[in-house]
């Protein structure tokens, strides 16, 4: 039997989106959820996914990540929630620079809709 190993991937636009490269994997592994990826106001990158970078887990450790070259490589690892069930994370940044990040817990039959306040610079340490 094939194992099937579940990862990200990217399409890029050089013209504001009339044509696209085609897609390819990238080498982030990440489980069947959805991860939340935006630019910063400081043009960085922001990926929040589950588990490690390098680690395919279950719909567990919520944590954010930087890329400051456009996702060739990423630096930081804050874990915003280690609990099993953390699904769905969305967020914007203000502002002000705060980062807000929703994301549900257990979504049924007492789940949570949680929110994790942060700086791009809490991510970097």
């Amino acid at each position: 039997m094939e194992r099937t190993v579940l990862a990200l991937a990217e399409t890029i636009s050089r013209d504001g989106g009339k044509m696209w490269t085609p897609v390819a994997k990238i080498p982030i592994p990440h489980c069947t959820s959805r991860f939340f990826l935006r630019r910063l106001q400081s043009g960085a990158l922001l990926l929040v996914k589950h588990g490690g970078m390098k680690e395919k887990v279950k719909r567990e450790q919520l944590m954010a990540f930087i890329s400051d070259d456009d996702g060739a490589t990423w630096q930081g690892g804050l874990m915003l929630d280690e609990r099993d069930h953390v699904i769905y994370p969305d967020g914007f940044q203000a502002a002000e620079g705060s980062i807000q990040i929703i994301y549900d817990h257990e979504l049924t039959p007492l789940g949570e809709v949680l929110m994790a306040t942060f700086r791009e610079e809490h991510v970097r340490s």
